[in-house]
This record gives C-alpha cells, structure tokens and sequence, in this order.
C-alpha cells in the first residue's frame, strides 16, 4: 500500500465502470433489502440470472467443518472461554447486533482513518461512551509480521513468505501465522494485513517475496489456510490479499487485467477460494488494478457473484489503501469498508446517498445495504472473539514484544526453508570440528543485512542489534573466518592461496533486493560473475555460494562453485539459521516453490502485452503456463527445477501405486508409494505427486497436486499415501459454467521435483466420466 495521506482527488458518487457491473449491482441491491438472514438466498435468486457467466461451485466445506476449524483454535488472549464462534452462528450475532445499532452507529464501521500508531483504525468505533461498544479494529502491516514504524526493534523480522512456501510445511506455515498473530495481539491489534495469496506469475515482481503461493496455485492452496488459521488462532482477523490479479507492481493503480475464465479459476482464485472454505479467512483486500474492465474494489462479478454467492464469504471487503473509486458502486458492488479513511464512505456521501434518487425516482442506495456492511464487519469481529472481549487489548505500541521462542521459530524457519541448489562432492554440510581450519567469506552481503528482507508493507525493522549476517552466523558457530569484500578480490585469491589445506571452504555471498510499489528492473544477482569465476580457477571444490533473493534469480556462476544455498528473504534470523545448515546442525529442508531460470532470455515467454502491459491492459493471454508449467509445455530444462532441494542424504522412490474410486466418492485417486532414505543421517522430504492430464483437457503436463512432508530416519522406508479428492483432477468448464471430470487416461508421477528424470511414472490409469457426482472439497496438506 502506498504511504498514508488523504487524497484530494474527487471521485464520482454513482459514476459505474461497465453497464454489466451496473447490472449486476443492481440485483444484488434488490437482494438487500430483505432481512440479512435470508439475503444468501435473494442473492442466489438474483445469481441465477447471470448463469451465463458465473456458475456456483458444487464443492464446498461444510457449515459444521468450518466451525470445528474455529472452535479447536486457541484463542490466548481472550477474557472468556467461548470467545470466538465459527459459521453462521457469528452471522445471526453480528445481524442481531447491527440491528441494534443506529445508523450512524453502522457507519462508523465502513471507513477507517489514519493514525500514527497503527496502518489504519477504523474510525470512531469505541469510545467509552459510544452506547454501541463496539470494539475498535486496529489494523496493522503485514505480510511478514508487525511493521513497527517508529519503534524498530521491538517486533520480529519474519523469514518472507515465500521462504514459508518453501518449506512445503503446512504445520510450520500455521506455526508462523500464529506467531505473527501473537505478536499483533501483545501490540494492541487485532487485524492483520495479510498474508498475500497472489501468484507469482511475472518473475520481475517486486513483492512476490510476500506470497505464499509461489507460482503454483495448489502449494498456495494449502499453505494460505494454515497460516490463516494461525493468525486467527490468536483472536486477529487475517486479510487475504490482493483480490485479484495484482500480479505486478509495474502500474498497478491503472493496469486492466484481462484474463480468461478458465484461468481465473484454476490458476488464480484457488488460494482465495481455499481461505474463504478451509480457514474462514475474516476480511478480504480488493486490489487497486481494474479487471476485466472493472475496478478490482467496483467489480460485482468477484466481490458479489464469486466471493459472496459462490464461494460463501461471510467476513467484510476492505479496500487496499486509497484503492476506491466510487460510492454507491463500489457499496453495490461488494465493497465493505473502505480504507485507510472514509473519503467516498464518509458518512455525509454516504446519507446523501440514502437519501437521493436515480432518474426513475428509485433511491441510489437503501439503508439495508450499510446494515448488511456492518453485519459484515461485526461478524468477523464476532468470530475472532474481539465482541466478547471483557476489556479491550490495550495500546501497546511502544512495547517490546519479541520473545525467544519467537526468534526460535524464525531461526528454525531459515534452516527449513533453506534450499540446496547444488552440492557437487557433499561439500556442506562443512566439520563444525575441523581444527585449525578457516573459511573465508566474500562479499559486501556476507557482513550486510539489507538483502534479508523485502521493502513496503512486507517490510519490519528489527533493529541492528538482533539481525544475524552470514558473518554472524559464523563467528556464533564459533568458526574461524576472515572477510573480503568485492575490492578486495585480489587480497582474498592470495590469502586463499597461503592457506593452502588450512582453507575449509570459501562462501561467497550474494543476493538481490526489491519491494512494493516497483518490480524488478532485472532478476540477475547484485554481484559481478567474475569474483567466483576467478576463485574457481584454483578452488572450485571448497567454493560455496549463499543466496538471499526475493523470488526468482538467474545464478549464472553455479557450474563454478560446488555448492549453492538458496534462501529467500530470510529475515532476522538469517545468519544463525544459514550456519546451522552449513555446519548440519539441521539438514537443509527447502524445495523451490518457483522456476530458477537459466538465464533471463527465459522472460521471454512474456510479450508486451502481458508483461507490462499496452494501452493500460495486461493481457495474462499464457492462460494455464505460469511457472514450471511453461517449462513443461514446451520442454524446456530450467537452471533448477520447481520443488527442486537437495538435502544431507539421498531418497529413493518406489512401489508406486494409484488406486481409483467410484464415481460417486469424494475421493478420484489415491497415490501410494515408498520412500527410502538411502543416506546415513535423517532428514526431511517433500513427497510431491504431478498429474498429466489427457491430451484433449488442453491442460499443461504433470502439475502438482498433492505434496507431504515427511521425515525419514537413515537406512528407513516409509509407505506414503496421498488422496486427491475429485476436484483435484477436475477442469473449470467455460462451457457448463463448473468444475467437469475429464474423461480419459491420466499419468501420475512421483518424487521430490517436478523434473520428470527424477519423478518414477505410475500406470495410467481410466479416470470417471463427466457424469460423476462432486464430492466434499477437502484440500491436501491439512496439518
């Protein structure tokens, strides 16, 4: 979000951006004006209408499930027991609540103002004499835990999510979000900016280090719920973000995505999807980009047909800071709250409104609609337990509320994000014993720490005295180590040179920073090639590389160095949590969540139009080949293969199996195999199945569809059994308007990349017809 100051611009009061927004509006407005219990209903009366275009999912998490998933959440910081209720047992509170409340009482819920404090407070919610007592929503930054803005060191600063997504972990993913909550709720917040759930479709993307699906919507589909349920574990409302298509940086305020239904909804909504049905996500952030013609803040078809109507979103919209543009279309559309101030949902717009007409002598806007925005608002804050709150958290944002398991947890994050690109000759993991042996360490980023953690939003200053660089991490080891910097390339080559067998390795650091509002000029390394090449000459077998990197990165010296370590916004933590790998205090446990390209000429699957646009439009015409699975379709070898990560000991697969279900189970296929840990040490594995579809789905070769992570003792076989339920090998049909089996003989692979050598087949097998019933959505990966 950009820096927080009011804007004078004036925008339109009913101005719309298309006559099918106008329309669709205009339904649900009508859908409104009933009693809020029975609006689900008018507005899949209404919804029906508009089959054409927007078919609701058959697939959906039960009622009870969703509620289970909240009950079992721990809510520490609450006075009472039963804070927190799940479903639509939190909906008739709010709606009984809301009709309590007197008008101007609703309005305060649907705009926030700005406060130095926190990233945006809803405004005038609670003083101790407001006769409603509603409690005030303090919102705060973001993806990678508390931004503390003036008060530097007093939060932690997290691993990136993207280094999250690495870990393939779903456990760890729920233990981070959790912590970060925990963190909000000793601050006096109680909403939480995040997590980013978009996919990391252009390489350049300056935050693509804040998401948590790399480039693959099935890893983002399972790890996005549970950082969700951590967060709101703690009593704080999470934030999916940014709803939709914020794909880019580049023009981000203005760009019109304009992308394909069948992309859409399988490559670009699943995460959304699954944070509204598997985590009961609180609040939702539309993004400033327009789509398909429409602002993504003023567009009825996402916020009302497809968040609301068919996907059953039950918590509040808020806008990305600054991103509304109207009043009574953005209300109509879908649009809850706006942020970071009430501008265009001011309370006098919003009364004129009410009480104005259109030219046929209709009102603009009905009193239900504020009733139904605030009954929004309050049953998230229902659900999370902030309404049963006995006193409210106090303001604490001057404390400091770091803690050692805290920094634990991120230090341990490091070591099981990391990932082993390569280690010709098993250089690392280095003695930790060696006597009388010295590392030299080169490069300005070895002793630096600004490529630990990304700019903007996703951005927290722990102060200089708590972040750990590679040298730090090194000198706490307790190794002897001497540094260079990049002037000093000559002295380095003599004193490696002098060393002789006293030299037990050389790391040579790099890295490449970025951050909100700007993508990445270049996806290369800060560094210049030839310091490594030069080192290789002489000692090739003891050169390590290390790796701090937002997200995609061409490592063009690798065929010169032994070993490459890989982490991706590491935070704080990063020099202690990169020495344990290196001295194999912890195996390595990351595996790539993105494509690491041999060289940017591979950018070049991107035209003008898509990437960064032409007359204001950003056309995502490469439909399904985001990532590896452009790779695949066009049977490219990538410098580094997607869920590529070499670990201490090697794996071997065996015994594949698929066994099929009938048409009417909610299960298509389950996958069964052995995996062997061949090495002498235990150590994490990310088991991951790809599914090729049959030649006339048109879909993109062996994409991910169900992953594990196991740990395998040395010398042990573990049997493995992955369901994949009937919508993991379903299509989206733009045809029937919903998710189609697809007849035909699929091919399953298994192992722990997607690069097919590795991968062992299992026989295809004949899948159920376009006749079989839906079953129960049930994503992979729950912990």
């Amino acid at each position: 979000m950009p820096p927080i100051s009011p804007s004078t611009e004036r925008r339109p009061l009913i101005a719309v951006d298309d006559a099918s927004t106008a329309s669709t509006a205009s339904q649900h407005e009508t859908a409104l004006a009933g009693d809020f219990v029975d609006v689900e209903r008018a507005a899949r009366r209404a919804h029906a209408s508009t089959t054409s275009r927007i078919a609701s999912s058959a697939l959906r998490m039960s009622a009870a499930a969703c509620a289970a998933l909240v009950a079992v959440a721990t809510l520490v910081t609450r006075a009472s027991d039963d804070a927190g209720v799940g479903g639509s047992a939190a909906r008739t509170r709010a709606y009984r609540f809301a009709s309590t409340m007197s008008l101007d009482e609703q309005l305060t819920l649907l705009g926030g103002q700005v406060e130095e404090a926190y990233i945006g407070s809803t405004s005038g919610f609670v003083v101790s004499s407001t006769r409603a007592r509603v409690p005030e929503l303090r919102m705060n930054d973001g993806p990678q835990g508390f931004r503390a803005h003036n008060q530097p060191g007093t939060t932690t600063q997290w691993p990136c999510a993207l280094a999250v997504a690495a870990t393939f972990d779903v456990g760890l993913a729920h233990a981070w979000g959790g912590a970060m909550g925990g963190e909000f709720v000793r601050k006096g917040a109680n909403v939480f900016l995040g997590p980013g759930m978009n996919l990391a479709r252009v390489p350049l993307g300056g935050r693509n280090f804040e998401y948590i699906a790399g480039e693959d919507p099935a890893l983002g589909s399972a790890m996005a719920p549970a950082v969700i349920r951590g967060i709101q574990s703690r009593g704080v409302i999470a934030t999916a973000k940014h709803f939709i298509f914020n794909e880019q940086e580049r023009d981000r305020m203005y760009y019109d995505a304009q992308v394909d239904e069948r992309s859409m909804r399988e490559m670009y909504l699943p995460m959304f999807e699954a944070s509204i049905k598997d985590a009961e996500v609180g609040s939702i952030m539309c993004s400033y980009n327009k789509v398909n013609g429409s602002h993504a803040c003023q567009n009825s078809v996402y916020m009302n047909e497809i968040l609301r109507d068919d996907l059953g979103f039950e918590g509040f919209v808020m806008s990305d800071w600054l991103a509304t543009h109207s009043t009574v279309p953005s209300l109509k559309s879908g649009l809850d709250m706006e942020m970071p101030t009430a501008g265009l949902f001011s309370r006098d717009r919003l009364k004129y409104a009410l009480e104005a007409t259109d030219a046929l002598g209709k009102p603009m806007l009905s009193a239900e609609r504020i009733k139904v925005a605030a009954t929004r608002v309050l049953t998230s804050m229902f659900r999370a337990g902030i309404m049963d709150e006995e006193e409210t958290i106090p303001r604490a944002i001057d404390a400091n509320v770091r803690t050692y398991n805290d920094t634990t947890l991120a230090r341990n994050i490091v070591a099981k994000s990391a990932i082993l690109l390569k280690n010709d000759g098993n250089l690392l993991p280095l003695d930790p014993d060696a006597q009388n042996k010295t590392i030299i360490t080169f490069g300005a980023m070895c002793a630096q720490p600004w490529s630990l953690s990304g700019g903007g939003s996703g951005h927290v200053d722990p102060g200089a005295k708590n972040v750990f660089t590679v040298n730090d991490g090194l000198h706490d080891a307790g190794q002897d180590f001497k540094w260079y910097d990049e002037h000093q390339l000559d002295q380095a080559l003599t004193e490696a040179t002098k060393m002789g067998d006293d030299l037990l390795a050389i790391i040579v650091c790099d890295g490449a920073g970025a951050g909100e509002s700007l993508d990445r000029p270049r996806i290369t390394l800060n560094a210049h090639q030839q310091p490594v090449s030069r080192f290789s000459e002489k000692f090739r077998k003891k050169i390590v590389i290390i790796v701090t990197a937002p997200g995609h990165v061409v490592i063009p010296q690798h065929a010169d160095a032994s070993s490459i370590l890989l982490s991706f916004f590491p935070g704080e933590q990063a020099g202690l949590g990169l020495a344990d790998v290196v001295f194999g205090k912890h195996a390595p446990g990351g595996k790539l969540p993105i494509t690491i390209p041999n060289s940017e000429n591979e950018l070049g699957n991107f035209d003008q139009e898509q990437y960064p646009g032409t007359g204001g439009k950003v056309v995502y015409k490469e439909g399904l080949h985001v990532g590896y699975r452009w790779y695949n379709a066009k049977g490219l070898r990538p410098a580094f293969h997607f869920g590529h990560g070499l670990t201490y000991t090697t794996f071997k697969y065996t015994d594949a199996v698929v066994e099929t279900f009938p048409v009417d189970s909610s299960i298509a296929a389950n996958v069964s195999f052995s995996v062997t840990n061949t090495g002498d040490r235990i150590a994490s594995e990310v088991v991951q199945v790809y599914v090729t579809y049959p030649r006339d789905a048109q879909e993109p070769p062996r994409q991910l569809k169900a992953f594990k992570k196991i740990v395998v003792a040395a010398g042990q076989t573990k049997q493995v059994s992955l369901a994949l339920p009937v919508r993991a090998l379903q299509i989206w049909s733009t045809k029937e308007k919903k998710w189609s089996n697809v007849p035909g003989e699929f091919t399953f692979h298994v192992g722990g990349t997607s690069e097919l050598r590795k991968l062992i087949a299992c026989d295809p097998v004949q899948t159920h017809g376009p006749d079989a019933t839906s079953g129960v959505l049930e994503y992979f990966g729950r912990p």
